[in-house]
């Protein structure tokens, strides 16, 4: 369930900020073909990331090596996220192992695309809805052009101690400052060279051991069906999913569904009305 909490949240984030393109609300769209976004990494975590982007942002890696440092203790991790139009590889490179799963974009157009006309507007009129509302319910905020980092305005959105820049009307941040629990740190960009990458940062490394587990792509395929119809119904897909999931909890368990007061108790925590 915290799997699909948090990418129902990326979504709604993304969707407030109108980083989609206009004829899907859910097809990425960057404000280049091609580039190569080297940031630095500074706080409790330290370090490098590069984001690798080709095709107007269908396919993107991100190559990231830090350092965290708490109570004395030092840990190095180096990760790689692969996105490409059919599927999202995370890669540890340190144990040189990583999974994959189907990009849930797929399902997503997957379900849009079979509704008609007048759904499909809903659908991109209620989001941007939900998402405005969404974050107010979490004391966010979205401002327009709130700062230029690297030549490019950027949208700010600020939601449960995360402060994002991002390139306005794309889902492209530039800086993000965090301080949760404690754990501060801050990632922003020091060049963008809109160079085209070479092809083999888009695949697997050698020697990497890649897992696959159907479940999660059975787990994206109900999250994007029950996303889309609430959008249509105009209702609130953060809430809807949560509840599925809870459902499917309960019955696989053989437990109990929480009473109509403990599942709006739980709702509340993800964005219902106080």
């Amino acid at each position: 369930m915290k799997k699909l909490i948090l990418i129902a949240t990326s979504f709604i984030l993304l969707i407030s900020a109108g980083s989609f393109a206009a004829d899907s609300p859910f097809k990425p769209k960057a404000p280049f073909k091609a580039a190569v976004i080297s940031y630095e990494i500074t706080g409790t975590e330290s370090g490098t990331e590069t984001l690798y982007i080709k095709d107007s942002g269908e396919y993107e890696t991100k190559h990231r090596k830090t350092t965290m440092k708490m109570f004395g203790i030092s840990r190095k991790t180096e990760t790689m996220d692969i996105t490409t139009p059919e599927w999202v590889y995370s890669i540890d490179l340190t144990e040189k192992e990583g999974t994959k799963s189907v990009n849930p974009i797929v399902y997503m157009n997957e379900e849009y695309s079979k509704l008609s006309k007048n759904e499909q507007k809903k659908v991109r009129e209620n989001a941007e809805k939900m998402g405005i509302a969404y974050m107010k319910n979490f004391n966010g905020e979205l401002v327009k052009n709130a700062e230029t980092i690297q030549g490019y305005k950027c949208d700010l959105v600020t939601m449960m101690g995360v402060q994002v820049y991002s390139i306005s009307g794309t889902g492209i941040a530039l800086k993000t400052v965090s301080d949760v629990m404690g754990v501060k740190s801050q990632q922003a960009a020091v060049s963008i060279d809109k160079k085209t990458p070479p092809s083999s940062v888009f695949e697997v490394p050698a020697g990497i051991k890649i897992t696959h587990d159907p479940r999660g792509d059975d787990m994206s395929r109900d999250f994007a069906r029950t996303t889309v119809r609430s959008l249509v119904e105009g209702k609130d897909p953060v809430q809807a999913n949560t509840q599925d999931a809870i459902r499917k909890s309960a019955a696989e368990n053989g437990e109990e569904m929480p009473s109509e007061e403990e599942m709006k108790n739980i709702l509340n925590m993800f964005g219902g009305q106080k």
